[in-house]
């Protein structure tokens, strides 16, 4: 616009380069000091309380020190005594009594102790009571001894009284003084109580309601008394059977390790001995059962685990054999034998649940039954042999093992003459049994010979559980601990087990009055309780 006017403005002077030079920008000033920043151990020796603020005239020395807790005086020696009466004696050779004439350093008689309290040197805490004692004069010395004595005496006059106890609150025996009466709720009846309603209050009724007739009060009372003597009985059986389980858990342990560290071992020598037969009278622990029953059956038969499985593949031969309809007649009647075999099983131990078809041990209890029968082909299968096998299996950690077990014990006399019937046998068996009922339980021997006539046929009474070892008469924990015993002390055992089992029915055989009912009692009765069958297994041995 200017050139077009013809006009030219001169610049500006502040415009002109070079008229103002610009100065530098100065760098931003820190917010931080420049001083030296001080460590951390000035800092800290600035907050450190020095002794020399302290006065010292606020330094107490020699003050008798107030006793010790109890516990801190009994546990602490008392100091040694100096024997008044006790002299110096020289050491010989010249050697003087006393420490001062051998040379040691010793203050001149005149000289001046300091009396001002900066003289001495600021002394530290005592980290004990008896270095804390020693720097005490006499003075202050005997008078904290007669603090402590003082102390002592007064702890022996007046013993501390701990709280009493819950189980020290004896509970009263009057129901009257226990059970207040009921007074007014003043949510409900908030009115104050008349003479005549105090004079008919109820101790069993609350006082808003119709008062209870003085019969019924008492009866009441009565009642209640009852409801608190049974639960104190209650409570004294729940503690003795708390009790009662702790210490059966404590022999458990304690037997298990004896069998696992001095039995097991050492088992010839151990076994030999007379204390050990209290062991297995006493019940082995389950965890070596196994081991031990191993140990005590044996092998006389040299059963192995390829008899075992030489036997069951005979038997799975046969299954097939009889599944296509090309068997023998001796191979039908081992097929019978099979069919009782499943039949058994299904009902061995139905509340265990574990040798029901289809369970975790069902398989192996009817292979280890299949593979004996065929082993045994001249025994077979006999009624009762599958709580046998059963109780095998539970104790043993294989199938094989307990096969070669299950051959070795009914290969003992006593079972053998009764799967064999072997009528001599059996008749001196019999003999035994009933020679040991009528001494021990007369009345019961002439009971059963006037119903079931046991002196003439004792076989219906007797065969079927000695055939089963006692597996369907006795729980299984009681047929466990006889099992325990007999392993060890033979077939004598099993006659004493019969005539205790026939003592702990005794009540049930008097009420029956035919011998259908008496074997229906005998082939339907379980025998509880393992120590009372103990107790009662020794009395008839006596």
């Amino acid at each position: 616009l200017g050139a077009m006017n013809g006009r030219n403005r001169s610049p500006s002077p502040l415009t002109q380069p070079g008229t103002f030079p610009r100065s530098p920008r100065s760098p931003r000033m820190s917010w931080q000091s420049n001083r030296e920043r001080k460590s951390a151990q000035e800092l800290e020796k600035e907050c450190d309380d020095e002794d020399d603020d302290i006065p010292d005239e606020c330094y107490l020395q020699n003050v008798p020190m107030s006793p010790r807790p109890p516990g801190e005086r009994l546990s602490d020696p008392p100091p040694p005594v100096s024997n008044p009466k006790e002299k110096n004696k020289p050491a010989g050779n010249g050697t003087p009594a006393t420490p001062g004439a051998q040379g040691s350093l010793k203050q001149h008689e005149g000289f001046q102790k300091p009396t001002s309290p900066g003289f001495y040197t600021k002394p530290g805490r005592a980290k004990s009571w008896t270095v804390a004692l020693s720097e005490l004069n006499a003075e202050a010395k005997s008078l904290t001894e007669a603090l402590e004595a003082h102390a002592d005496e007064q702890l022996e006059s007046n013993p501390p009284k701990r709280p009493p106890y819950l189980s020290d609150i004896k509970r009263s025996k009057s129901v009257m003084s226990e059970l207040p009466l009921r007074r007014n709720d003043v949510m409900i009846d908030p009115l104050p109580i008349s003479k005549e309603k105090m004079a008919v209050l109820s101790r069993t009724r609350p006082s808003w309601l119709p008062p209870k007739d003085p019969l019924e009060e008492k009866r009441h009372l009565k009642e209640y008394q009852k409801m608190m003597a049974a639960s104190l009985e209650a409570e004294k059986k729940r503690e003795a059977s708390n009790s009662s389980d702790t210490s059966r858990d404590d022999t458990a342990s304690s037997l298990l390790r004896i069998w696992e560290d001095h039995v097991l071992p050492n088992w010839e020598a151990a076994t030999s001995l007379k204390r050990t037969r209290e062991l297995w009278w006493r019940g082995i622990a389950p965890r070596s059962r196994g081991a031990v029953w191993d140990r005590a059956i044996g092998n006389e038969l040299g059963v192995s685990e390829s008899s075992y499985n030489a036997a069951l593949k005979r038997s799975k031969n046969l299954k097939k054999k009889l599944d296509k309809g090309n068997a023998s007649a001796d191979d039908l009647v081992q097929g019978k034998w099979f069919e009782s075999i499943n039949r058994d099983v299904a009902t061995t131990y139905p509340e265990l649940r574990i040798f029901c078809p289809g369970g975790p041990l069902s398989e192996s209890l009817v292979d280890v039954l299949m593979a004996y029968v065929m082993y045994r082909s001249d025994v077979g299968y006999v009624d009762g042999l599958s709580t046998a096998t059963a109780l095998l299996l539970l104790n043993f950690p294989t199938p094989a093992a307990a096969f070669c077990a299950l051959a070795n014990l009914l290969n003992r006399p006593l079972p053998l003459s009764f799967h064999t019937h072997d009528h001599g046998a059996m008749s001196r068996i019999h003999s035994l049994v009933l020679e040991t009922l009528s001494a021990k339980f007369p009345r019961l021997y002439s009971h059963l010979c006037s119903t079931v006539q046991i002196d003439q046929q004792p076989g219906p009474c007797l065969n079927a559980t000695f055939s089963s070892l006692f597996t369907k008469q006795l729980s299984l924990d009681v047929i466990t601990r006889l099992w325990d015993i007999w392993v060890f002390e033979g077939d004598a055992v099993l006659v004493r087990a019969m005539v205790a089992l026939l003592g702990s029915l005794e009540t049930k055989f008097y009420g029956a009055s035919s011998g259908r009912e008496v074997l229906a009692i005998l082939n339907d009765s379980t025998v509880e309780g393992e120590e009372d069958w103990v107790v009662a297994l020794r009395d008839a041995g006596r």
